[in-house]
């Protein structure tokens, strides 16, 4: 790959100690171990893997955060899956962070995730991207900020509305709607850098000459400039929020290159199936996307895809991420990521959750299950190599007493079901993904990762991030890019994309000069996120805003059957929604009201609220639409994947039903 080497001592087999090769007998995970091939529900490893599940599942932590910014998640996921994606470019020395998730094997091998050139002779230098889907309240054509997506009707099982197909080198990209958006900031930032480029070859004495290829030159140094501003990002978005400081500091003093770990054609299990999974952990249960989506549950993203729901893309506006939200940019506080510990958002740890459709795993269970097979490393020795490796690393920490920890596991499990004749066993060799969830809790309180899984995470994504080697052509284009300023957080990036493109108020990255909406959409010196018609304050009586109604009806289903107690208090019944719904500042008190079948109990709306909502209705400046739930179009306009059982509609139902406040 021009431009990008391995270091020198990496490149060097007997300065390089190997954390994770190929462990001894005495070094493999062996307190919980399951089979490869489909895993027996029946076994006895799954079993007490089910009960760690369960356990993890059903642990609610109200209001817990991380230190991590929103967005430090999904370009986390964003990684991961580069990491693992494999291209021609891919060498035998290791894996690279080397942006494959939009480059693919090049313009050459890829075509179709390339722009068309504009003009005969012009060479493919620019990645698809999709305009956002015009609405009534919205431009006739909106900005290129969406993955490019297509349908064929002579191809396609549905028509050719079904925007079923996204252009885009591997499809996990759009698994959910927040990863899909991180894409495209990506190859924003690419055809930014190419095109400004292109532009300013074609000028150049050197490419008027038959044969010359400015575009090629511009898409070669593009792709090399923004390979290095994704290292950049890498280290200070990634590592610099999931990892222990001092476990930063020490890899920021090496160059952020890894004498410990050396990468052949696999990532070490240990991170992909153990740090790497801790993940999902960080999922919040409901995300500020803008002003206009002020609260979005993890489930609707989830669904939110090409897959879930292909009639409904490319996006609209309003669905378009202020990073403003994800990230500190100018004034703004983003939201931050759930603190790490075992417990998960509850659309991951359900039957049948996200993530597994068609599955009888949650998806908790299936991260335990990955890291209880092969021949991953058990936690002793991981702890005993790495303290060789890095002296001092555990120094008042979780993993630093043996005893300690092993006691701490042996009373989690104990609680969790698992027997009492395996407690031992299995306490003294968890799997990895408790373990961390564990030590991320004992050593930052959920802030961050602790010291092993920084690590492991750390060893891991130093060993697979290039090395750029000097170039005067490369400096040159930066310069004429970027001056001397090149972004090198994902703070910048946004901004110099914002200011590049000029997208309009609908559509732009992050409000303008970079400050944080208030509560009506607007803000301090500028215009809102988007611009829509947002009436006064005064006027509207603020809602309950239900997150996700799967939960909302499970959880009335629960009070209604006697198997979990009623909130008697505002407070507790805040508890209660956690992740669920957003319950307004207005509500003063909870009643609960159950007919028995000899009565028909008629539940009359608030008077206000009847007369918002008619107002609202037959307000001549909205676009003529009710807005129902998204699952009612979910179930009559199912998408391929995942598509509601029966059951699911009866608790969505169930749960709008019971909260409904006409609207």
């Amino acid at each position: 790959m021009a431009g990008f080497e391995r270091g020198a001592a990496r490149r060097s087999e007997d300065r390089i100690r190997n954390l994770f090769g190929t462990p001894d007998d005495g070094d493999l995970a062996r307190g919980v171990k399951v089979p490869e091939g489909e895993p027996d529900p029946r076994s006895e490893p799954v079993a007490i893997l089910q009960c760690i599940a369960r356990k993890i599942g059903a642990t609610r932590r109200p209001g817990a955060e991380s230190d991590i910014p929103a967005g430090a998640t999904y370009m986390g996921q964003f990684m991961v899956h580069d990491l693992d994606f494999l291209t021609r470019e891919s060498t035998a020395s290791g894996n690279m962070l080397d942006l494959a998730l939009i480059y693919g094997d090049g313009p050459r091998h890829d075509a179709a995730f390339y722009q068309v050139p504009s003009a005969p002779g012009k060479r493919r230098h620019l990645l698809r991207l999709n305009r956002t889907r015009p609405t009534v309240s919205s431009p006739p054509w909106g900005a290129a900020r969406d993955l490019p997506r297509v349908a064929c009707p002579h191809l396609d099982a549905k028509g050719v509305d079904q925007r079923s197909e996204v252009l885009v080198p591997n499809t996990f990209s759009d698994s959910n709607m927040l990863l899909g958006q991180f894409q495209t900031v990506w190859a924003l930032l690419h055809n930014g850098i190419a095109s400004t480029l292109a532009a300013a070859f074609e000028k150049q004495p050197e490419y008027r000459g038959r044969g010359a290829d400015p575009y090629g030159a511009a898409f070669e140094l593009a792709r090399r400039i923004n390979r290095g501003i994704y290292r950049e990002v890498i280290c200070a978005d990634v590592l610099g929020n999931w990892l222990l400081p001092d476990m930063f500091d020490r890899l920021e003093q090496d160059g952020f290159t890894s004498q410990n770990v050396v990468l052949s054609e696999k990532t070490p299990v240990e991170f992909m199936a153990g740090v790497a999974r801790l993940g999902h952990g960080l999922v919040r249960e409901i995300y500020r996307l803008n002003a206009r989506r002020p609260n979005e549950g993890i489930r609707t993203l989830v669904r939110h895809t090409s897959t879930g729901r292909p009639h409904d893309m490319p996006l609209t506006e309003d669905w378009l991420l202020d990073f403003s939200n994800f990230f500190a940019i100018g004034s703004s506080t983003p939201q931050k990521a759930r603190a790490l510990g075992p417990h998960v958002a509850r659309a991951f740890a359900a039957h049948e959750g996200v993530g597994v459709e068609g599955s009888a795993e949650g998806l908790v269970l299936r991260d335990l299950i990955a890291c209880s097979r092969g021949t991953l490393r058990s936690v002793p020795s991981l702890i005993r190599r790495a303290e060789r490796l890095r002296p001092g690393l555990f120094d008042g920490r979780f993993a630093q007493d043996e005893r300690k920890w092993k006691e701490t596991l042996r009373e989690w499990l104990a609680d969790a079901g698992v027997p009492e004749g395996r407690l031992d066993a299995v306490a003294g060799d968890p799997p990895l993904t408790l373990f961390l969830m564990l030590e991320a809790e004992a050593d930052t309180g959920g802030g961050r990762l602790g010291a092993l899984g920084s690590f492991i995470m750390g060893e891991t994504v130093a060993a697979a991030l290039p090395v750029e080697a000097g170039d005067a052509a490369l400096d040159a284009a930066r310069r004429q890019v970027f001056g001397d300023e090149v972004p090198g957080t994902m703070s910048a990036v946004i901004a110099w994309l914002q200011r590049h493109y000029g997208f309009a108020d609908g559509a732009r990255l992050h409000p303008l000069n970079g400050d944080a909406p208030l509560a009506d959409g607007s803000v301090r010196g500028g215009s809102g996120m988007l611009d829509t018609h947002v009436k006064s304050s005064g006027s509207e009586i603020p809602l309950v805003e239900v997150t996700d109604y799967l939960e909302m009806g499970r959880l009335v289903t629960d009070w209604a059957l006697g198997r979990k107690e009623r909130p008697a208090t505002v407070e507790a019944l805040k508890e209660q929604l956690d992740g669920i719904a957003v319950v307004p500042d207005r509500v003063k008190a909870v009643e609960f009201c159950q007919g028995d079948h000899e009565t028909l109990v008629i539940r009359l709306p608030v008077k206000e609220m009847m007369e918002m909502a008619i107002e609202d209705m037959t307000d001549p400046e909205r676009d003529g639409s009710y807005p129902f739930p998204q699952f009612y179009s979910d179930f009559y306009r199912p998408g391929f994947s995942p598509v509601m059982t029966p059951l699911d509609i009866l608790m969505s139902r169930v749960g709008d039903y019971t909260i409904a406040q006409c609207k």
